[in-house]
């Protein structure tokens, strides 16, 4: 829940920020894993209406970035580094059950598919959460494929679980590979 409002201050203008946090009111400090969940789907569909597509691309990005945890980066770099290809290296991720477990490479691309969404938030409601969010996890697998890989790559999400598709699938572009 920071992690979103820290990148709505970061990425909109002051004014902006405020109205579309203003809109939400403010989140009881005790409130339940639904009750956020709630209030973060309420934010993110007033964040459809308000703000463009890029802007909210980035925001939902950001947080995305702020949420993979070191050890997972330096798990992953320890994997590639002890990997000859990046076929053995995606091997070896699928092996240890990390970012998904089924990648593959398809040319100059790697699939990552999840079969369910990962996000604790989503996975709290019931109701629909826009496609806006899974910008957080495009966020979340471009920092982690660029900080392991040491190149620039982008991410476009083509399925998602949470709107009704069997599963969610990202296409990472590196170039190179």
């Amino acid at each position: 829940m920071e992690r979103i409002i820290e990148s709505i201050r970061t990425e909109v203008s002051n004014e902006a920020a405020d109205e579309v946090l203003g809109f939400c009111g403010e989140m009881p400090l005790n409130a339940s894993p639904q009750e956020q969940g709630r209030w973060i789907k309420k934010l993110v569909d007033h964040m459809d209406c308000l703000l463009d597509e890029e802007i909210r691309a980035r925001v939902m990005g950001d947080c995305g970035r702020q949420c993979i945890s070191a050890k997972v980066v330096s798990d992953a770099v320890d994997a590639y580094a002890a990997s000859q290809s990046i076929d053995e290296f995606l091997s070896k991720l699928n092996e240890m059950q990390m970012n998904g477990g089924n990648l593959k490479r398809d040319g100059d691309t790697i699939l990552v598919r999840y079969e369910k969404c990962y996000c604790g938030i989503v996975n709290q409601i019931e109701e629909p959460m826009s496609l806006t969010y899974c910008n957080c996890s495009r966020g979340w697998n471009k920092v982690f494929f660029e900080s392991v890989l040491q190149k620039k790559v982008e991410v476009k999400l083509v399925e998602s679980v949470i709107h009704g598709a069997s599963q969610c699938l990202f296409e990472v572009r590196i170039d190179g590979c």
